[in-house]
């Protein structure tokens, strides 16, 4: 996985806070969907192995292995299930990073609006800040 890291500088500014919120907010869409996608595999998959499990007790397979099917239809129903929490976990995550990147807009876009287009030379950022 990638690193977010500030754009164009090495401390962070209004513009590098920006891409990292809408990178973190395309990574977190991209996890939703491709979770998504696992979820109804390991959903179809489920059910493929439920009827193998069936067609196996009609054609009187050994218990060994119908028990061995069942486990694999359980376990893909379990992943199947907990990928419904990934998807909820990574929405989460697109929605704050969302909301972070709009109140900062909100926030600071006008101030870092004007600044951008004034000819007044404005401090480094931290420069306050030194003792």
């Amino acid at each position: 996985m990638t690193e977010i890291s500030t754009v164009g500088s090495d401390t962070p500014g209004y513009n590098a806070l920006q891409a990292q919120m809408a990178k973190l907010t395309n990574a977190a869409s991209l996890l939703v969907e491709r979770a998504a996608v696992i979820r109804s595999q390991m959903r179809s998959n489920a059910g493929y192995a439920g009827d193998l499990k069936d067609l196996c007790a009609a054609a009187q397979v050994h218990r060994t292995h119908l028990a061995r099917v069942s486990e694999i239809s359980s376990a893909l129903g379990v992943v199947a299930t907990r990928s419904t929490r990934v998807i909820s976990a990574a929405d989460q995550v697109r929605t704050g990073a969302q909301g972070v990147r709009t109140n900062h807009r909100v926030e600071y876009g006008g101030i870092h609006g004007a600044n951008a287009v004034s000819d007044v030379p404005q401090a480094k950022a931290g420069w306050y800040r030194q003792s």
